[in-house]
């Protein structure tokens, strides 16, 4: 009797310090930026004009395989992303949509980190997290890219490479597609958006910094600190109230 319940305690403790490890694995990096396009298919008069994102990935999983071709490597960490949570803006700054993608629905999934190492330098380096999924009633796409045109970005692509900051790269991309159908054939809901990023937080520095080295001018410096509150407010880490209190900062600044 004894060693069956000493078994079963073993089992317990194993699964609980396997997914202790696995939760200490993830890690997860925000992207904000200004959208290009968004087609709502439903409602075309509604518009957007920012976005955020939040990408979960775990670094430890292993390559997954590799394909070059001429001086450029391609490699893929297949099931790297666990997770992006996107989310649009109005003009004012509200949200109109948020969705949780994580790729797990059961007629497919797809979701990885690509990589592209240029070794010669003539058409740069890109990085990619990707992810998809696809059921009876839901088909989404999220795509986040970075390009370094002088291909330095990467040096070893034999572990899951650490997200660029903004100042590593030269180009940027988010890709975004979701269809909904209430009964598997009529469409209930879609929306395509693509945007560029002007911000990339990983927690390290102070999101509010690269508005003042990056902006240009007082109204691109009032612009990206109103993306910044977006996020920020949209995570539950500051309130409404203080959202507007540093936007007005930010309005009456001399930057």
């Amino acid at each position: 009797m004894e060693t069956g319940i000493l078994a079963r305690i073993s089992c317990v403790l194993v699964l609980l310090f396997s997914t202790l490890g696995t939760a200490q694995a993830q890690q997860s990096f925000v992207v904000a930026g200004s959208l290009d396009l968004y087609i709502d298919f439903l409602d075309p008069s509604q518009t957007a004009e920012t976005f955020t994102a939040t990408i979960h990935y775990d670094p430890s999983v292993l390559l997954t395989n590799t394909r070059s071709a001429g001086m450029v490597e391609e490699v893929y960490f297949n099931e790297a992303v666990t997770q992006v949570e996107f989310a649009v803006f109005d003009s004012l700054g509200n949200e109109i949509l948020r969705r949780l993608e994580d790729g797990l629905s059961p007629l497919g999934k797809t979701t990885y980190i690509r990589a592209l190492n240029d070794l010669f330098g003539s058409s740069g380096d890109e990085l990619e997290y990707n992810v998809y999924g696809e059921s009876n009633v839901h088909l989404s796409e999220i795509a986040i890219s970075f390009l370094e045109s002088s291909g330095s970005l990467f040096s070893d692509l034999t572990t899951v490479p650490e997200p660029p900051s903004i100042g590593d790269v030269d180009e940027t991309s988010v890709s975004f597609l979701l269809f909904e159908f209430a009964d598997g054939i009529n469409l209930s809901g879609g929306v395509s958006a693509a945007g560029t990023i002007s911000m990339i937080d990983v927690g390290e520095t102070d999101p509010y910094e690269q508005c003042t080295e990056q902006a240009r001018n007082h109204g691109q410096y009032v612009s990206c600190v109103a993306r910044i509150n977006n996020l920020l407010r949209a995570d539950g880490e500051i309130s409404g109230k203080e959202k507007g209190q540093r936007q007005r900062v930010a309005a009456r600044s001399k930057k």
